[in-house]
């Protein structure tokens, strides 16, 4: 293991994608910043372009975007953006 686990409790920055570098934080900072966020779009279009690496980068080897997701959500929730 080469990276921090982002999604365990304490990690900083919880990284939520590994192939794009998109952590909770950044997330979080973009939905602040503007009321949405563009992660899973950036997600998308970077994987038809670059690749992905999932299987490799991430620890949990697989697909990042439920997580993604998840997260856009629960921050979503807290910031009565829902």
């Amino acid at each position: 293991m080469n990276v921090i686990v982002g999604l365990k409790n304490g990690a900083s920055p919880q990284t939520v994608c590994y192939c794009f570098n998109w952590s909770k934080e950044k997330i979080a900072h973009e939905i602040n910043r503007t009321g949405n966020t563009n992660v899973i779009e950036d997600i998308k279009e970077k994987m038809k372009s670059q690749g992905c690496s999932c299987e490799i980068s991430n620890p949990s080897g697989k697909c990042c975007l439920k997580d993604v997701s998840e997260v856009i959500k629960n921050i979503k929730a807290q910031l009565n953006l829902t």
